[in-house]
């Protein structure tokens, strides 16, 4: 999928939370997209130590790829709702950050 379906998918998914949170207003709900990073990277963390067994046996798994990639999604999905509350222009706003990374690193294109 291309960044910019994906990002016509997350508006999409964005415009029905809105609707279903009308009784909140627009800080309230950028506040609960904002609380929801952390906790999605926190997940994110928890999949990679269970992928590396940097957990106790118990909660290691053998196989935790699905789960990895999908904390992978949640943790971007949720940055890029919250890019959606404040109207930032990921295209934009990435290739900006790559052209500072290209150059941070004296990368070649």
């Amino acid at each position: 999928m291309e960044l910019n379906e994906i990002l016509k998918n997350v508006w999409l998914i964005q415009e029905e939370v809105n609707i279903r949170n009308n009784d909140k207003t627009r800080n309230e709900l950028l506040l609960l997209k904002l609380a929801k990073i952390p906790e999605e990277v926190w997940e994110l963390h928890n999949e990679v130590l269970k992928k590396i067994w940097f957990v106790r046996k118990e909660k290691s798994c053998l196989n935790n790829d699905l789960e990895l990639s999908l904390e992978f999604a949640d943790v971007i999905i949720s940055a890029l709702s919250v890019a959606y509350e404040l109207n930032v222009d990921i295209d934009k706003a990435l290739e900006a950050k790559i052209n500072i990374l290209f150059e941070r690193f004296n990368v070649k294109k």
